[in-house]
């Protein structure tokens, strides 16, 4: 959690794109488990690119006004620990759907593509988009 916290310190500090990914956790087993058994190639490690905390996108969330706050980027890790996990039936992604209401996407290569709050989650699991994956 230390060299964690240290990469959001200083992505946030330098402000912009060094190029930079670190580690944010791993796929729960239950999870990892439940794609193998699917036949689904995936990473089991999960990471962050620098640039979904200060490129681009996190620019065009900050001008929208729905951008993560320093300590939902530090606390990122142990809420996707703690996250319910489905498999988006469009995309295959995973979602990581997290307790503070923010969900992340996390594709086969174990790159986490967005953070966000997604105002239609709950419609996407009552309809079938979003199937919960293990337990």
């Amino acid at each position: 959690m230390k060299a964690w916290g240290g990469f959001i310190a200083n992505t946030l500090a330098f402000g912009r794109v060094q190029h930079q990914t670190m580690t944010a956790g791993i796929l729960p087993l239950d999870v990892a488990r439940a794609q193998a058994s699917r036949g689904e190639a995936f990473v089991p490690v999960v990471h962050v690119e620098d640039s979904l905390i200060v490129g681009k996108k996190a620019r065009r969330h900050q001008v929208h006004g729905d951008a993560l706050t320093r300590e939902e980027w530090q606390t990122l890790p142990s809420g996707m620990a703690r996250a319910t996990w489905y498999r988006d039936t469009e995309t295959g992604d995973l979602i990581a759907a997290m307790d503070n209401g923010l969900q992340a996407s996390v594709s086969r290569t174990g790159a986490v593509d967005t953070v966000y709050r997604d105002r239609a989650a709950e419609q996407k699991i009552k309809s079938g988009r979003w199937v919960k994956v293990a337990k």
